[in-house]
């Protein structure tokens, strides 16, 4: 293996450490960009100990509707064109609202 001498220096280092952290926010805010409740299909997750009846009721409450269940126990979709909706929704009792682009056939 060849080694150059002086080829990382802390000086360096740093800088990649710092491209790196950058380029982790830059990813993790387009996620959030992505997924940020404007509308007008949403994951809605509650607690996994409710009754699935228990969600579309959350859902109701919030003047949303419910579209169908998610993947996994206390996941569901819902659709509301009022912009009021993530809000009212996590005020009425759901632990976590993401926004997502269309309702697909993947098992969100």
């Amino acid at each position: 293996m060849v080694r150059r001498e002086g080829w990382v220096t802390p000086e360096t280092w740093a800088s990649v450490k710092c491209f790196i952290a950058f380029s982790a926010l830059i990813v993790l805010g387009l996620l959030l960009v992505n997924l940020w409740p404007a509308g007008p299909y949403y994951i809605v997750i509650s607690s996994t100990s409710q009754a699935p009846a228990h969600l579309m009721e959350l859902i109701g409450s919030a003047g949303g509707v419910f579209v169908r269940e998610g993947a996994f126990p206390g996941m569901a979709i819902a659709f509301s064109t009022s912009g009021e909706f993530a809000g009212a929704i996590m005020n009425s009792g759901a632990a976590l609202v993401l926004g997502t682009p269309a309702v697909t056939n993947c098992g969100v």
